[in-house]
């Protein structure tokens, strides 16, 4: 009978010496799991979630031999420009109810010809912000010219909460 109990209890002793031994060995195995978990949390966070509106607006000009304005205001008409010239209008840009980094894009053929006053911004939760949009036409540019695309706005969000 001694030597049953001798046997449990070396047996029990032995299997719990086992189990934190290798413990140890998964210790070093856990640490990386744990930054490749966290590095694709960021990404998925910055990558995939946080883009929650774009807004595209329409954009035009004309190259022409007068100076003209038209003030409407289903998109951004930046008028009539002669070579050379130079046209600005103003957008106010809104964030929605998250804290937000707005980006801003043009397309078309109107994209070599627009820059804005500024890009890459952060805006808090209903926050607003008046951005100037600035065409140059080139003085060689040829009247009659038309020139047309869109500004994007990118809404990001800047938290994962």
């Amino acid at each position: 009978m001694r030597k049953k109990g001798k046997e449990k209890a070396s047996d029990h002793g032995g299997t719990g010496r086992q189990a934190s031994h290798k413990n140890r060995h998964l210790f070093p195995l856990v640490i990386p799991f744990i930054i490749v978990l966290s590095t694709l949390l960021v990404y998925w966070s910055t990558s995939i979630l946080p883009t929650y509106d774009v807004r595209d607006i329409g954009t035009d000009i004309y190259v022409g031999s007068v100076v003209g304005f038209n003030v409407g205001t289903d998109a951004v008409h930046l008028g009539e420009v002669t070579p050379g010239g130079r046209a600005l209008r103003f957008i106010n840009v809104t964030a929605g109810p998250f804290q937000s980094m707005v980006s801003i894009e043009v397309t078309g053929n109107i994209s070599r010809y627009i820059t804005v006053s500024e890009n890459d911004f952060v805006l808090n939760p209903y926050e607003n912000r008046r951005i100037t949009v600035y065409a140059n036409i080139p003085k060689d540019a040829k009247p009659p010219l038309f020139f047309s695309g869109n500004i994007r706005l990118v809404f990001r969000k800047t938290t994962i909460l």
